[in-house]
């Protein structure tokens, strides 16, 4: 049996993130593509829906937060359960 020397990375822990997080993200892959159209197409995308989430016109869909690496998560809050 051999031992790796590479080192061990610690995955982060999942944080809270908001709608303008999202945006920061999808912006800046935008920016590393050039263009909205070149992000969309990277990110597997439309181009409408990349528009309308940069314009504050619509919400992040589930597939643009997976398509940043974000994953939608229900939290309970309260005591409705």
């Amino acid at each position: 049996m051999s031992s790796s020397s590479a080192p061990v990375r610690a995955v982060d822990p999942p944080r809270l993130v908001t709608d303008d997080d999202v945006r920061a993200r999808l912006r800046q892959a935008v920016a590393r593509a050039g263009t909205q159209r070149a992000a969309a197409a990277a990110l597997g995308l439309d181009p409408a829906v990349v528009s309308a989430v940069l314009g504050g016109r619509r919400a992040p869909t589930g597939a643009v937060c997976r398509a940043v690496g974000v994953e939608r998560r229900l939290v309970a809050v309260g005591e409705g359960l």
